[in-house]
């Protein structure tokens, strides 16, 4: 039986997807769901504007 999780509210496992607002703390920051965490890290060595700008941003669908 597979599992799914893909949205947060209409699946009963959505606790478990990556936009699910879990938040943590990793090397001193805060991070709203780990994709905030996943997608800034495309810029963690290059820009740490946009670094910043994806892990403040209020849900990680906002698009710039």
């Amino acid at each position: 039986m597979p599992i799914y999780f893909y949205g947060t509210r209409s699946q009963p496992y959505g606790c478990f997807s990556n936009f699910s607002r879990h938040g943590f703390e990793l090397e001193g920051y805060w991070w709203v769901t780990n994709e905030h965490y996943f997608q800034a890290q495309k810029f963690a060595t290059t820009d740490l504007l946009w670094f910043n700008k994806i892990r403040e941003v209020k849900t990680p669908r906002a698009n710039y």
